[in-house]
């Protein structure tokens, strides 16, 4: 803005997230939906979404975006509880806390790695001690696809494009994937009927439905809903984009 460039933001199709493990190490604490409750109350996503993304995206509190088919307006963000997040690590036996490696890659995303470097900080404050591991993104394709994390945690994003719909990253971060990393069978029959409804006011409530009991399964640590920002020089009119792709027929350019 101070080089005379305005800023267009638009809602991404992902969420930013540190998913967990569970199939992996069966021996992680995120194996207990306590802890799993405990790592998402522990971060103050609404605060990292109004500092580090300057208010233009907000806390994620379903596995979706604005952007695609299936996204209820209506379920809030994750609420911040840092006091009820170390009651249930004790109810769970980890009063004391415990040590955890998430692997992630950053510089995709607007200020991904302060978004993550926060959560850790909020999640140390609780007593569950992460070290984050920079790694690049062939090394996270190669531990996603076989499942061979070797930490307890990774970046990853529940990503509804390229056809704009919320049942899209089901398929990769729930029992659904081939080899998953994560699976609790009570999302199966809401992940089927989903697939196989065609109706899409029915359809809709069904996402929604499964937007709300991934919220009491917690496949992940939710973090923010991701956006997308673009600059633009002052000789460039009409630029509009959708899922990432420019409407190029409708831009225009002065001297």
């Amino acid at each position: 803005e101070g080089a005379d460039i305005s800023v267009v933001a638009a809602p991404a199709p992902q969420v930013m997230s540190l998913a967990f493990t569970t199939e992996a190490h069966p021996d992680s604490p995120f194996n207990d939906v306590r802890v799993r409750q405990a790592a998402n109350l522990a971060v103050n996503r609404d605060l990292i979404a109004e500092v580090l993304l300057g208010g233009l995206g907000k806390g994620a509190g379903q596995a979706g975006t604005p952007a695609a088919f299936g996204y209820d307006p209506s379920m809030p963000s994750y609420p911040y509880d840092p006091d009820q997040a170390r009651a249930l690590l004790a109810e769970a036996g980890y009063a004391d806390g415990f040590d955890v490696t998430a692997h992630v890659v950053v510089g995709s995303f607007p200020a991904d790695s302060e978004i993550y470097q926060q959560a850790a900080i909020d999640l140390g404050a609780v007593g569950i001690n992460v070290e984050l591991q920079q790694i690049r993104f062939p090394e996270w394709l190669d531990f996603f696809l076989n499942n061979t994390w070797p930490g307890e945690m990774f970046g990853s994003s529940w990503n509804t494009a390229p056809y704009m719909d919320t049942i899209r990253p089901y398929t990769y971060m729930t029992c659904a994937k081939r080899v998953p990393h994560f699976c609790d069978e009570s999302m199966t029959p809401l992940y089927d009927a989903t697939y196989a409804e065609f109706d899409p006011e029915a359809r809709g409530a069904l996402l929604r439905e499964l937007h709300a009991l991934t919220m009491e399964v917690l496949p992940a640590l939710f973090l923010v809903e991701q956006v997308d920002v673009t600059g633009v020089a002052p000789n460039v009119q009409g630029l509009t984009y959708l899922n990432r792709s420019v409407n190029y027929d409708n831009v225009t350019m002065s001297e």
